[in-house]
């Protein structure tokens, strides 16, 4: 379901950096039956039902606030849009408010952090402290440099690769060793938040970090970088989730 807010920030974007509104026009039906289906999905919590989540879990799954964030980021921006060039905006303004506020109601803890679905209730369950929950910030949807500065507090204790402050972040700590060392694509949206809301400087030490890799290995970024020794692991080169989340770091880092 995470899709679905991913297709509609990228149309935003398209749209609003090119001025093609031509293509919002042509397409509002389609992006109306993409937009009616996140709020379809919406339960009486006000998130995301069930599902698989960001990266590859099995169904019934979790109620994974990446789902939630990433649907609430497409519904707010492409109402933007809408709002912007005089077409019906209300609905996906609403069903955007809604996911948000749904995420504070069901995941935030001590009003200091975002835990990583809604489904579990235990710091030491499984998927409790969930590295997609740094797109929150990255993506936009919240821009509290209060609550970011005491997520990353938080999580830095749990999702930084063997606790090592120079390093990057793994997705969720567990005895899976997949899923317990470093993604360069989890460092790279912690760097793009970092940018928005938190240090510039700390920003830089994470891109600067996949940099310097990715320069002793024929600039080629990985899917994963091992706890032990720093080896490229995964997939090799990782396209979208290695290279793309990079340059949009990049992008960002440097955007004036």
């Amino acid at each position: 379901i995470d899709d679905l807010g991913l297709f509609l920030t990228a149309f935003y974007h398209y749209v609003n950096e090119s001025g093609d509104v031509s293509l919002l026009r042509k397409w509002e039906k389609e992006i109306r039956v993409i937009g009616n289906a996140i709020i379809h999905n919406i339960t009486e919590k006000g998130i995301i039902r069930r599902d698989s989540g960001p990266w590859e879990h099995h169904l019934p799954g979790k109620e994974f606030m990446w789902a939630s964030g990433t649907c609430a980021r497409g519904l707010q921006l492409i109402s933007e849009l809408q709002k912007k060039n005089g077409m019906e905006y209300e609905t996906f303004e609403k069903g955007a408010a809604r996911l948000s506020d749904g995420i504070i109601k069901n995941c935030l803890i001590e009003n200091k952090y975002i835990k990583g679905n809604a489904t579990e209730k235990s710091p030491s369950d499984h998927h409790y402290f969930d590295a997609a929950t740094f797109e929150l910030f990255a993506g936009g949807l919240f821009t509290d440099k209060k609550l970011f500065f005491s997520h990353m507090l938080e999580y830095n204790k749990h999702n930084r690769a063997v606790g090592d402050a120079s390093r990057g972040y793994i997705r969720f700590k567990s005895d899976d060793s997949y899923e317990n060392q470093e993604w360069p694509f989890a460092g790279l949206r912690v760097a793009v938040a970092q940018k928005k809301l938190g240090s510039i400087t700390e920003a830089k030490k994470l891109i600067d970090r996949i940099t310097l890799f990715a320069s002793r290995n024929h600039n080629l970024i990985p899917e994963i970088l091992s706890n032990d020794l720093g080896l490229y692991k995964g997939a090799i080169p990782m396209v979208g989730y290695g290279s793309g989340a990079y340059i949009l770091a990049v992008l960002e880092y440097y955007k004036k």
